[in-house]
């Protein structure tokens, strides 16, 4: 096989029996809160749709600036601004539906952010007749100003929150619900992660995105990059890579549910590293922000092209298969 054989390559993945034309979708947090921005990547080449993170009341977010790129990454305190789940239904509403004809092209992947588990399970029953694909439960944002620990790093909240959302669950799937449940986790230390797996083991989850932002601080010509927080945000993009890999190869270790990557990738070859740690699929963010949805093609262009050098024909040839040091 040679590199003209890019064509043959399937980058198609399967996640909870749902398929997925592209192994490379956007993450949620940027350019994906209006109609227009989720029909963008409706139509570009991203393996799914993956909406901003929806809370049940409108949310401004923090002051601008709220976002900086300082090339090996970036960083934000957007705060979770948000039209609330109201809005985002009427919005979710037009973009799945065209007058009365069905539109499944791609996997519907919407994104909830809660404090309490009564917010999910609210927003759940707000949203369960779109037909959503799947459900992202974001535990992780690290820019909302005044709470004080994340639903993620809070242990006995994050299992209040599972045991209640996923008891809801099971009783609206005996009525035909059909979306699986996930969780948006942040980065973990490597005992925090042997906890964490052993509670979504006990309360199935389907799948877990990982990681969220990191949290930092960047200075630009002697002032914080960015307004919020004396100037503390989420860190994202090439950075945080490293950290993001530790994490999806010690709970593709713990778990048998699929993984989505996400963190810290820009190139093919980071792509390929977070499938060879277990991930069944990655998730685009900073780079996204940088260049808009022509990412999307141009990664899965490059990553056929790498896949086809190296003789693997699907992704699921090297899925997991991170090889340690002899």
């Amino acid at each position: 096989m040679n590199q003209g054989n890019s064509n043959t390559i399937d980058i198609s993945t399967e996640i909870c029996g749902i398929k997925f034309p592209s192994c490379i979708m956007n993450a949620s947090g940027v350019r994906c809160t209006t109609l227009e921005e989720l029909i963008a990547i409706k139509n570009s080449k991203a393996g799914a749709i993956v909406t901003k993170s929806i809370t049940k009341e409108l949310i401004i977010g923090n002051p601008e600036p709220r976002y900086y790129d300082f090339g090996l990454g970036s960083i934000n305190s957007t705060g979770l601004a948000n039209p609330g789940v109201v809005k985002a239904k009427e919005i979710l509403y037009e973009l799945r539906y065209k007058g009365n004809c069905i539109d499944y092209s791609k996997p519907l992947i919407v994104s909830l952010a809660g404090m309490h588990f009564m917010d999910f399970i609210l927003m759940i029953e707000f949203l369960k007749d779109l037909e959503v694909d799947m459900f992202e439960l974001n535990v992780s944002c690290p820019n909302i100003i005044g709470n004080k620990r994340l639903l993620a790093y809070d242990l006995l909240g994050l299992e209040n929150v599972l045991s209640s959302v996923t008891s809801y669950v099971h009783e609206l799937c005996k009525k035909g619900f059909k979306a699986k449940i996930g969780l948006k986790l942040p980065p973990y230390q490597p005992y925090e992660i042997e906890e964490v797996a052993k509670m979504i083991k006990r309360y199935r989850i389907d799948f877990i995105t990982t990681i969220n932002s990191g949290f930092g601080l960047v200075i630009d010509k002697q002032k914080t990059a960015i307004k919020p927080n004396k100037g503390r945000g989420g860190l994202g993009g090439s950075c945080i890579k490293p950290i993001a890999l530790a994490n999806i190869q010690q709970f593709h270790e713990l778990l048998d549910i699929p993984i989505i990557g996400v963190g810290g990738i820009s190139t093919e070859e980071d792509i390929f590293e977070h499938i060879l740690c277990g991930a069944s699929a990655v998730q685009i963010g900073t780079y996204f922000q940088r260049y808009g949805t022509y990412v999307f093609e141009w990664l899965e262009n490059d990553l056929k092209r790498f896949m086809a050098m190296k003789r693997y024909k699907s992704i699921n040839d090297f899925r997991g298969k991170l090889k340690n040091y002899e």
